[in-house]
């Protein structure tokens, strides 16, 4: 006699007459129960009306809700350019923590335009205190000079001007050799006296070597050549 596949055998109990079923079912009722016994808390929605809406999204994300953008369409990237109008639930309304909230934005045309004039008027702020600034070291600047060019000739302006009137003094060309070639650097009673090895050049184009003497007196603002060789 053939045996019925659908029939099960003897003493083999249904699925759903198993322990590990039912045991499943009981952990997953208590769980709905424990649910519905210890829902989320709730929390006040918080009032964003009229700051930036990336502020506004981050104040009530920050409060447990997740947001929705109304005509999210509209809504740029960051709501850089977007203010928050309100909130559907409205401000300071009790939801359960991670309920969806509504956020409703417009346009931030006049806070963009109080944002732009402010910084334009810090921009010049900062510019105005620049040129003051400026003008105050052109002042000091120029009264060190001052100060600097009635003071006795001094050896950081007598060398400069030693190697200018050796310049001026041969039209055809001479290299002054004032960093290998000192010879003499020194204060005298009346101001300096400095000695260079150097190379002469005539209007043939030779070149001949040669020493130079400047011995100078005078101000740092009005310097005085008192003699010059070159032999």
């Amino acid at each position: 006699m053939t045996e019925n596949p659908s029939v099960p055998p003897k003493n083999q109990k249904p699925w759903y007459m198993k322990w590990w079923v039912w045991l499943l079912a009981a952990l997953v009722l208590i769980g709905g129960i424990s649910n519905l016994m210890d829902p989320p808390p709730k929390v006040a929605v918080p009032e964003v009306s009229g700051l930036p809406a990336v502020e506004a999204v981050a104040k009530l994300e920050e409060a447990g809700l997740r947001v929705s953008i109304a005509e999210a369409g509209k809504y740029s990237a960051g709501g850089k350019h977007f203010d928050a109008v309100d909130t559907d639930p409205a401000g300071g309304e009790s939801v359960r923590s991670g309920s969806k909230v509504t956020l409703n934005v417009t346009k931030a045309t006049a806070r963009l335009a109080a944002e732009e004039e402010e910084a334009k008027r810090a921009a010049a702020e900062e510019e105005a205190t620049r040129e003051a600034e400026r003008a105050i070291a052109e002042e000091e600047a120029r009264a060190k000079a001052a100060q600097s060019a009635v003071q006795p000739l001094s050896e950081d302006n007598a060398r400069p001007f030693c190697l200018e009137y050796a310049d001026q003094s041969f039209p055809y060309g001479i290299k002054v050799h004032y960093v290998m070639g000192v010879l003499a650097e020194e204060k005298t009673d009346s101001g300096w006296y400095m000695k260079y090895k150097a190379t002469i050049t005539n209007e043939y184009g030779a070149k001949r070597d040669s020493n130079i003497e400047c011995h100078m007196s005078g101000t740092n603002g009005s310097p005085a050549m008192d003699d010059f060789l070159a032999y």
